[in-house]
């Protein structure tokens, strides 16, 4: 029976992994997701690990312009942060150029690796 209303059907989990060996006292990318023109996106995770203190930035490329989504931290010792958000949600109607989510990271003091996860989920009604 039909209802006129969008039933979720997720689509494959498009997810990337990274690693920064060297680490970094300025934000690097860390994984980066290409997203694919008219499309919709949901749910966003991400998981970011460094034994230092660390700042990490989900950030959406549109065509260039860059934005911060989310952004999450650890100090040195802590267990890894994981940043989960459901109601995350971000469209590609009518968009051209590249189009993508990217992980980034900082070192907030001494340098060290990190390691990082981030994916979605396309939307299909």
């Amino acid at each position: 029976m039909a209802t006129g209303l969008p039933i979720f059907n997720p689509g494959a989990p498009l997810d990337a992994n990274g690693e920064d060996v060297a680490g970094s006292s300025t934000i690097v990318e860390l994984a980066k997701i290409t997203l694919q023109i008219d499309r919709k996106y949901e749910r966003l995770n991400a998981t970011g690990h460094c034994r230092t203190g660390a700042l990490f930035q989900v950030v959406y490329n549109d065509n260039g312009a860059e934005s911060v989504e989310r952004h999450f931290g650890s100090d040195p010792g802590e267990p890894s942060p994981t940043f989960n958000d459901p109601d995350f949600n971000i469209d590609t109607y009518g968009k051209t150029g590249t189009q993508e989510l990217i992980l980034k990271f900082k070192n907030f003091g001494p340098l060290a690796c990190a390691r990082g996860s981030i994916s979605t989920r396309e939307f299909t009604a």
